[in-house]
């Protein structure tokens, strides 16, 4: 699915995104990756139609995207089965006694666990781990055409960011478009994924995550990270 060509200027001085051109791939998860104010955000803002560009029309109607944002406020006093709740019936129209068994039927026996211990648990009290897991596992079952995850794994223990990783990689067998960002390379190594670097408002690279790395003859994806940009222009 090609996006087009996007720009984006939050002054006169400097383009935030610089002819981006961004193709997803409606099969593979769509990573973008680069250094950490290269625009990552603000390309998924723009994707959202949470933040207009001149010339860019989203590529679907925003009742159709789910936007994750890495740090969404949540009201502190909601106790884990409530978020739940509100996220679930925000979307059907079923009791919630029998959309709570089929998100439960959904997880995994650890992760029921967890559900069991956080579900009593005001949002207020939860790691903010836990509230990342809750709410991607969560927002996960919600039915949308593109979902964006802006860093889904930060923050996570292995374990969580396992159950995070695989939910989302879910979405595909329901022919779901997905976009996201991270910094954990290695998470996305045996992931059927797309990779788009995103370097100075521009996407520099797109293709496979072993075609990226193997380039550079390592195994390694911080080194092959580090010897592209050691060959990209300055800015």
């Amino acid at each position: 699915m090609q996006l087009g060509t996007i720009e984006y200027s939050y002054d006169e001085k400097r383009m935030i995104l610089d002819k981006a051109d961004l193709e997803l791939d409606p099969e593979r998860l769509n990573v973008v990756i680069g250094l950490n104010g290269s625009g990552k955000s603000t390309l998924f803002d723009v994707v959202a139609g949470a933040l207009p560009a001149d010339g860019f029309q989203p590529p679907f109607e925003r009742a159709e995207i789910l936007y994750q944002l890495q740090q969404a406020p949540l009201p502190p006093m909601l106790k884990g089965k409530d978020f739940v709740r509100l996220i679930l019936k925000s979307d059907r129209t079923e009791p919630f006694r029998t959309l709570w068994e089929t998100y439960v039927a959904s997880l995994r026996e650890q992760e029921r666990s967890r559900l069991e211990r956080l579900q009593d648990l005001r949002l207020g009290q939860m790691s903010a781990g836990e509230k990342r897991w809750l709410v991607i596992r969560t927002v996960c079952h919600l039915d949308r055409t593109l979902y964006i995850f802006d860093e889904p794994t930060v923050g996570l223990d292995p374990e969580s960011r396992r159950f995070v990783v695989e939910a989302i990689g879910a979405l595909l067998a329901r022919q779901k478009i997905v976009l996201l960002s991270t910094h954990i390379l290695h998470e996305i190594a045996h992931l059927p994924c797309k990779m788009h670097f995103l370097h100075h408002g521009k996407i520099v690279y797109s293709g496979s995550y072993h075609a990226f790395v193997a380039r550079y003859e390592t195994d390694n994806p911080d080194i092959a990270f580090e010897r592209f940009l050691s060959e990209q222009p300055t800015a």
